[in-house]
């Protein structure tokens, strides 16, 4: 494994125009707990115009900008808001394989993070969000189960269009499958407070999985775990995925992307405009 991955991004919006921008975060040992622990540099994404804000009875200051951190991504194991199914003994185990153990407020139980992972934190104020309504979704807005939808959508459309994973789908638990279930690719782990989300998901590129050998991954028993590199018998950087990640992101959350910085860059390049 290579000790440092430029893998973790986050999308972060801000209620005035509803801007959407990328985050870095450095997080040393630990990934950040809370969205004001990320710092905000580079901007490449922005929400299609809304309503002025005299039209929605809102007036709320925010930047137009933001600005990238340097990351240096260390193996983490992470666990949910039931953390207690995991005491302490567990703890000292994990933490004796060389990975550090997190504690967090998201949803879901243990994961694993590390170099070879897309890491992104969707920071959303969730009111500020319209999207087309569909069958399943009638309306334009997008409560918690439809911002999780979108989500997941975001990470299918990514592995359908750029890898050609055909049976890239969602399953009755969360995140992001092939064969109907059968081997997870991404994990999503999300909280919601008071209408703003925090944490995210976590797409393994070329992660190295024996990892996973050590927990149950998400609490789920039977299922295996895999990544796009596995899948396509060949390399796969989290690099290669920055781009097409926010390009998916655009058209499933109906935002216009600026790629500006990424557009026709070569992996290096694209790993130096966010490390």
């Amino acid at each position: 494994m290579t000790e440092k991955s430029p893998s973790r991004f986050s999308f972060t919006v801000t209620k005035k125009l509803s801007n959407f921008h990328i985050l870095d975060a450095f997080i040393g040992r630990k990934p950040p707990r809370r969205s004001e622990d990320c710092v905000a540099r580079p901007r490449l994404l922005r929400r299609r115009p809304r309503a002025p804000k005299e039209a929605r009875g809102e007036d709320f200051p925010g930047e137009d900008g933001a600005t990238a951190d340097r990351v240096k991504h260390s193996p983490v194991f992470t666990v949910g808001i039931r953390e207690r199914l995991y005491t302490a003994e567990e703890e000292e185990r994990l933490r004796a394989t060389g990975a550090d153990f997190c504690r967090t407020n998201r949803g879901g139980l243990i994961t694993f993070h590390g170099p070879g992972q897309l890491v992104a934190y969707p920071i959303v104020d969730l009111a500020s969000l319209t999207v087309a309504p569909t069958a399943e979704f009638p309306t334009r807005r997008v409560g918690v189960r439809r911002f999780v939808h979108l989500v997941e959508e975001t990470l299918i459309d990514l592995l359908k269009t750029k890898h050609g994973l055909l049976t890239a789908g969602r399953s009755p638990d969360t995140g992001v499958w092939l064969d109907e279930g059968d081997r997870k690719i991404a994990a999503i782990g999300l909280s919601i407070r008071r209408g703003i989300s925090s944490h995210g998901l976590a797409l393994n590129c070329n992660t190295d999985l024996k990892w996973f050998d050590e927990i149950v991954p998400c609490g789920i028993e039977g299922k295996g775990v895999t990544s796009i590199s596995k899948e396509l018998a060949q390399d796969v950087t989290v690099e290669e995925n920055l781009l097409p990640i926010c390009e998916s992101f655009g058209r499933n959350f109906e935002v216009d992307v600026d790629t500006t910085l990424l557009t026709g860059l070569s992996a290096e390049e694209a790993a130096e405009v966010i490390s």
